[in-house]
């Protein structure tokens, strides 16, 4: 009966959310929240308040009034915490991450900065031989923030010969409905030209073979096959492809390297049947690593961010192993620190193998960083930072 009250019943509330997924993330968005107190409610919260009222009154009088035994007061000396994305926040600190993030390490230095980025020719390559490692920030670019940024390849581009050769970015967006190819200027962050995806498919990783370019489509198993003969791309075909799910995808001179959210490489021949080769289990330290996402290879090493992990694997290709791990939460903390909650999670790696820069990014990131990867500072230990980087 309009107006009448159902019995027994406090609050009624009405909310409408849509939730739009990917292998990178989450999009929630709340169109509309209310709540109606009915009114046994508001008499229950009066008679809550005469009674804590009361309570209050004959504490301070058994006190003596001395109100401090019960609200201590703050010592100006002692220092704020502060939060490392993965944590759990510190008392007074505001950004709190979703309980899907990363466990806390027991020691996370923060993230080092370079004071003047070094010539290229001097970042020959990435250290080996220790098993944790963390990142310096050599440099920073502008980034599309609207990107949902589903992989990145550093590719020269020369438009009208060697000399107008500049460096830019292969970059793969997603979301159904927004989904791109496109052609990204790293200095200036410039779209320079951008191709849609059909509105039913949310794009995912990317890899260039020569002039043709093999683009992933979340949960359907097709690949888009571009052609780069000519620019803007074109697109030739859409691929059946043999996975059931593509969430990665990198080449290594010989193979397409795919991953499908799971703990495997999947080694595709390139062409228009993309037969798969073989598939390679992931390890570390003998246990599966799934979610295994954004790809790239560096110096014959394949690179994987975790899902939810802001951590970057580097795994031998032949055995699957798990060589080291990078720890990236304190650059996507800066990221947050810097831009706001808007930034979602770490989903590029780009690697130019000529000059040894490394640049990495992530979904709806305002820049793109030049990093260097350096040994983890002491106290970290490969075995914490592999519990943080595990799902």
């Amino acid at each position: 009966m309009p107006g009448a009250e159902a019995p027994g019943r406090d609050v009624e509330e009405g909310v409408h959310v849509e939730h739009s997924g990917g292998s990178g993330g989450l999009v929630m968005r709340t169109f509309a929240s209310r709540r109606r107190l009915s009114a046994r409610a508001w008499a229950k919260i009066a008679a809550g308040v005469a009674l804590g009222v009361v309570g209050f009154t004959l504490l301070m009088l058994h006190f003596g009034g001395d109100s401090s035994v019960l609200v201590p007061e703050k010592n100006p000396d002692a220092e704020q915490g502060t939060v490392l994305h993965g944590g759990t926040p510190a008392p007074g600190d505001p950004t709190e991450r979703p309980p899907e993030t990363d466990p806390p390490l027991e020691t996370v230095p923060p993230l080092s900065t370079a004071t003047q980025a070094p010539e290229p020719a001097s970042r020959g390559g990435v250290p080996t031989g220790a098993e944790a490692y963390e990142l310096r920030v050599v440099a920073e670019y502008p980034h599309d923030p609207a990107a949902f940024t589903q992989g990145i390849e550093y590719d020269q581009y020369c438009p009208t010969g060697p000399d107008s050769c500049e460096d830019t970015f292969l970059e793969s967006t997603g979301l159904y409905g927004e989904s791109t190819l496109r052609r990204v200027r790293l200095s200036t962050g410039e779209v320079i030209w951008s191709r849609d995806l059909d509105s039913k498919h949310f794009g995912e990783g990317s890899a260039r073979v020569g002039d043709k370019l093999y683009q992933l489509i979340w949960q359907t198993g097709e690949v888009y096959l571009w052609d780069l003969s000519s620019e803007p791309a074109t697109r030739e075909t859409l691929l059946p492809g043999p996975l059931s799910d593509g969430w990665g995808l990198a080449y290594d001179g010989q193979s397409l390297i795919a991953t499908d959210s799971g703990d495997t490489l999947h080694f595709l021949a390139p062409g228009d049947s993309l037969t798969r080769e073989k598939s390679v289990k992931v390890t570390s330290r003998g246990r599966p690593v799934p979610r295994l996402n954004e790809l790239e290879v560096v110096q014959g090493e394949v690179w994987a961010n975790v899902w939810y992990r802001d951590c970057v694997a580097r795994i031998d290709k032949d055995s699957g192993n798990v060589i080291a791990w990078i720890d990236a939460r304190p650059l996507h903390q800066r990221v947050l620190d810097d831009h706001g909650m808007g930034a979602d999670v770490l989903n590029g790696i780009a690697w130019d193998a000529a000059t040894g820069r490394l640049w990495l990014t992530g979904k709806l990131w305002p820049k793109v960083y030049e990093v260097e990867v350096v040994p983890a500072a002491q106290g970290v230990t490969a075995e914490a930072l592999q519990t943080a980087c595990m799902p």
